[in-house]
């Protein structure tokens, strides 16, 4: 817009340059956290009217001892694309903290996940096994 209301001479190259790729780092940062959002919902199961608990897909994956091998080996695999996935998307929400546009919606997102892991976790303490 500045470019075809001044003229060439007295425009500053280099203020518009810096001006010019924030604003596309905004935007950017702003799509990045979109993608986020959607694969945090894609993660979770949403609740139905009334239903006031979310779960996570595809997270209760019990092994019967009947089971064949592969079919373990497949599930772990698939654990563990679903934890890296999962890593990710809380990676992206740490750092959609850092950018002043989306720190809100992202604190809240990170409050509200760190809330529903907390209560999963305490809702079945008795199959957890401490490591020390």
């Amino acid at each position: 817009h500045i470019l075809l209301t001044e003229q060439a001479e007295k425009i500053d190259f280099n203020s518009f340059a810096v001006h010019l790729m924030e604003q596309i780092k905004t935007e950017q940062a702003s799509s990045a956290f979109a993608v986020i959002r959607a694969a945090l919902a894609s993660m979770l199961d949403l609740p139905e009217e009334g239903d006031q608990m979310l779960t996570f897909t595809q997270v209760e994956i019990f092994l019967d001892k009947g089971q064949a091998q592969a079919d373990a080996v497949s599930t772990l695999e698939h654990r563990q694309s679903y934890n890296d996935a999962f890593k990710l998307i809380c990676d992206g929400l740490f750092l959609a903290v850092s950018k002043d546009e989306l720190r809100q919606e992202a604190i809240a997102l990170l409050k509200g996940l760190a809330t529903h892991v907390f209560y999963v976790v305490t809702s079945v303490r008795e199959n957890i096994t401490r490591v020390d």
